[in-house]
C-alpha cells in the first residue's frame, strides 16, 4: 500500500524517506545502483501524464546509511503543484539487488483536506471566529480604559498630561449648553469684541456724550462732556430706591433692609450674648487656619493639588460599586460585559485546551471514517481498512 504522507501548504518543500533491501531471507539493506533525479515521476490527480518539471531530487544512502534514501519535492517548481490537488510519487526502472523495480513511493496533497478547526475559526456566528471578535472588542475596550500602554488612565503622568491637553484644546463651539464653560467662553469672546469696540484707554467712549446721546445731566458739566467717576458715584448713591424695585435687585433688597427694626433684638443686647458671639468668632477663625484650608484640593496655578484629598477622591471613584453605575455606555456596563466575556472565554477554553497541535497550525485528529466508511485498521500491519 502506498502511504499518504499528508496535506501540505502551496509551494512547500516535501521530504520523504524510503528503504531498499536485497532478496535474501532475512533481507538486508542494500543500495540502488542507478536511481537518479530523472527516475522520479510525479502524477497529479490520477493523470497518466507526469509533471515534466517536477522539482524532485534524491539523496542515495542518506547520511551514509546504506539502503536509506531521501526524496525532496519542491512544489514551487511548477504551476501544476496547485491548491486542491492530490499527487503520487514513484520511481521507475531502478536496480536493487540486480532486479529492476518500478514502485509507487508515496502520495500527498496540497491544501486538499477538510480542516474542521479552520472552519470553526472562520465561523463568525458561534465558532472560534465569534470568540475572536469578542476578544478583539474586549481588547479595544481595555485599550480605552487603560490606554495601549496598559496603564490605568489617570494614574500615569503622561495620561494626565494628555487628558489635560485634550480638555484645553477642545473646540469651544462643540460645548454650548447653558451654564457650561463652553457657554462662558462664548460670553467672554463677546466681551472681548465689546472691549475692542471701546478701544485702548477708553478711546471708544468719546461718543458717549455726543449731541443727541447726552446722558450727563450733572451740573456743571456741559452737554457732550463725559462725567467723572465722582459724578457717577453721586448719581448712583443718590438715586431714589423707590425707582428700582425689580425682584432681586439692589433696590428691592434696600426695601427689605428698611423693614428690619432699628431697635436691638431680644438677646442681642446682653453681655452673655456678646460673649457667645465672641466665642463663635474665635472658633470660626481657628477653623479657617492655613493647615485646614490646605486640605481643600485646588489647582489655581499658584497652589498645588492636596495629595491627601486627591487620594480620598480617587479611592471613592475606584471603590464605587459597579452595580450602582449601569447607565448605557458607562464604565459600569463595560465592566459587566468584561465579566461576562471572561466567563465565556473560560467556558470555551475548556475544550480548546484539549486540542493538540504536534505540527504547527495542524490539529491532531483520529480518523474514524473515510467517505462514510468506518476505519477499522490497527495502524500497524493493516493501517487502513474500511467496512
Amino acid at each position: 500500500m502506498i502511504p499518504y504522507i499528508g496535506d501540505f501548504a502551496e509551494d512547500e518543500e516535501i521530504y520523504h524517506y524510503f528503504n531498499t533491501f536485497d532478496s535474501n531471507d532475512p533481507s538486508a539493506s542494500v543500495t540502488t545502483t542507478d536511481l537518479a533525479d530523472a527516475d522520479i515521476f510525479v502524477y497529479k490527480d490520477g493523470s497518466i501524464t507526469d509533471i515534466v518539471t517536477d522539482g524532485a531530487t534524491v539523496v542515495l544512502n542518506f547520511d551514509g546509511r546504506t539502503g536509506l534514501h531521501k526524496i525532496t519535492i519542491a512544489t514551487n517548481a511548477h504551476a501544476d503543484y496547485s491548491v486542491g490537488s492530490d499527487y503520487m510519487v514513484m520511481v521507475n526502472g531502478i536496480t536493487v539487488d540486480a532486479a529492476t523495480i518500478n514502485a509507487g513511493l508515496f502520495t500527498f496533497s496540497i491544501e486538499n483536506r477538510y480542516n474542521a478547526a479552520a472552519d470553526d475559526l472562520a465561523n463568525g456566528t458561534d465558532g472560534l471566529g465569534a470568540l475572536k471578535t469578542l476578544i478583539d472588542t474586549a481588547q479595544t475596550d481595555l485599550d480605552t480604559i487603560t490606554g495601549t500602554a496598559g496603564v490605568l488612565i489617570g494614574t500615569d503622568a503622561a495620561n494626565v498630561t494628555e487628558i489635560s491637553d485634550a480638555v484645553w484644546d477642545e473646540a469651544q463651539s462643540g460645548h454650548t449648553t447653558a451654564g457650561t464653560f463652553g457657554e462662558i467662553a462664548t460670553e467672554i469672546a463677546s466681551v472681548l469684541v465689546d472691549t475692542g469696540e471701546i478701544g485702548t484707554a477708553g478711546a471708544g467712549l468719546t461718543n458717549l456724550g455726543a449731541s443727541g446721546n447726552d446722558w450727563n445731566t450733572v451740573t456743571p458739566d456741559a452737554a457732550g462732556v463725559a462725567p467723572t467717576a465722582a459724578e457717577i458715584e453721586t448719581e448712583v448713591w443718590d438715586a431714589l430706591q423707590s425707582a428700582h424695585v425689580i425682584a432681586d435687585s439692589m433696590g428691592a433688597m434696600a426695601t427689605e433692609l428698611a423693614l428690619i427694626p432699628t431697635t436691638a433684638m431680644r438677646g442681642t443686647d446682653s453681655a452673655a450674648t456678646s460673649a457667645k458671639q465672641d466665642t463663635m468668632e474665635t472658633t470660626l477663625n481657628a477653623a479657617a487656619t492655613t493647615a485646614e484650608l490646605n486640605k481643600v484640593p485646588k489647582s489655581d496655578g499658584t497652589t498645588s493639588w492636596n495629595s491627601t484629598a486627591l487620594t480620598a477622591i480617587e479611592n471613592e471613584v475606584w471603590d464605587g460599586l459597579q452595580s450602582a453605575h449601569v447607565g448605557a455606555g458607562s464604565m459600569g456596563v463595560i465592566a459587566s460585559e468584561i465579566a461576562t466575556l471572561q466567563s465565556d472565554v473560560t467556558a470555551v477554553k475548556v475544550p480548546t485546551d484539549k486540542m493538540v497541535f504536534t505540527k504547527a497550525n495542524e490539529l491532531d485528529v483520529n480518523t474514524k471514517s473515510i467517505n462514510d466508511a468506518e476505519v477499522i485498521g490497527d495502524g500497524n500491519a493493516t493501517p487502513w481498512d474500511g467496512i
